[in-house]
């Protein structure tokens, strides 16, 4: 997961605590790694564009449906 200092919501720091269900997410990969490096989140919801429902992760890829 990421540090406390890579997340935002409204573009202000802020704690994985403050992040509530229906929030917009933006998760940005550590690069080479399966690891989120950044949440940026804002506390209006926008159209959804993808649902993740499962993640699979096979050896060396990580499958997302």
């Amino acid at each position: 997961m990421c540090r406390p200092e890579n997340v935002l919501l409204n573009g202000r720091a802020a704690k994985l605590a403050d992040l509530k269900p229906g929030m917009t997410l933006r998760l940005q990969m550590a690069e080479g790694k399966s690891l989120v490096n950044e949440i940026r989140a804002i506390t209006h919801p926008a159209q959804a564009q993808y649902v993740v429902d499962k993640v699979t992760r096979n050896s060396p890829t990580t499958q997302a449906t």
